[in-house]
């Protein structure tokens, strides 16, 4: 393996980090967008900036086989960058505040919607990676998981879009919440954990198939997968708290779901291009 210089070694210790930093979340102000966007951007840059430095002369090199891993990394780390907007906003807020805050809802939710679609196109286009080192079994079935997972997700954040905008409405003009919101709450609230739970085991899978043709480390596999099917079985708990009486399931509830999923899939991205600008990978 390549030795890499200080700066990119800072900038893989910034990519690893970034995930746990609280930056975006003490810009944020509830009705306050532009600092929040500012933040947000200025995060998107250093991320990118990162990357560039990590892997940006794999662009330019001869072997296609580096390309080929930093495009999927790019995609993953992407997705992470989009959802980080919608997490560090915190727990989203109901009635008259929902209402007084209509465009930060909406830009919780489409971040969300975006994140998911880029995690999809990461994976996809690490499948077909995976595929040409000749492993078809594993890659397949995390794509499947990550398939029907992104459907179940980009079902949730429209509902979120369009639905949660009629119930915060009734609830800020009559005090109560509508009848018609009780059965569907169980919907779309199953749709975010089977996201949850399919993105964990999808990850999972992809660590092992990396694993299987020498583009993750033994330790990094097993982390991986003992971090995925923990947090699986955490994200079911957590939506089974949520349905109790118990107000603090509520908070884990948004704790693990559903922005948090797309921190493993991004640590994934954060290997990949760490492996595209290493030129012996």
């Amino acid at each position: 393996m390549q030795r890499i210089s200080g700066v990119q070694g800072v900038s893989q210790v910034f990519l690893w980090l970034v995930p746990f930093l609280p930056f975006l979340g003490m810009a944020y102000r509830p009705g306050g967008l532009k600092l929040y966007a500012i933040a947000g951007g200025t995060q998107t840059f250093l991320m990118a900036l990162a990357v560039w430095i990590l892997a940006g002369d794999s662009i330019k090199s001869s072997a296609s086989d580096r390309r080929a891993l930093l495009l999927p990394g790019v995609f993953l780390i992407a997705s992470w960058a989009s959802a980080a907007l919608a997490v560090s906003m915190g727990a989203p807020p109901r009635a008259t505040v929902w209402i007084a805050t209509l465009a930060d809802q909406h830009l919780r939710y489409v971040a969300l919607l975006l994140a998911g679609l880029l995690a999809w196109a990461g994976f996809g286009l690490l499948t077909a990676r995976l595929r040409e080192d000749g492993e078809r079994v594993l890659s397949v079935l995390g794509l499947c998981a990550a398939a029907i997972s992104t459907v179940s997700f980009t079902l949730f954040t429209l509902a979120a879009l369009t639905v949660y905008d009629l119930r915060a409405a009734q609830e800020a003009s009559t005090g109560n919440t509508p009848e018609w919101w009780t059965p569907l709450f169980g919907l779309f609230h199953s749709w975010v954990v089977l996201f949850a739970v399919l993105t964990y085991v999808a990850t999972s899978l992809f660590a092992m198939a990396l694993g299987k043709v020498g583009l993750l480390g033994k330790f990094g596999r097993i982390l991986f997968v003992v971090l995925g099917t923990t947090a699986a079985a955490l994200a079911l708990i957590a939506i089974a708290m949520t349905f109790g009486p118990a107000t603090p399931g509520r908070g884990l509830f948004v704790l693990l779901v559903p922005a948090v999923p797309f921190v493993l899939p991004y640590l994934i991205g954060v290997n990949l291009v760490r492996r595209a600008g290493d030129p012996n990978s």
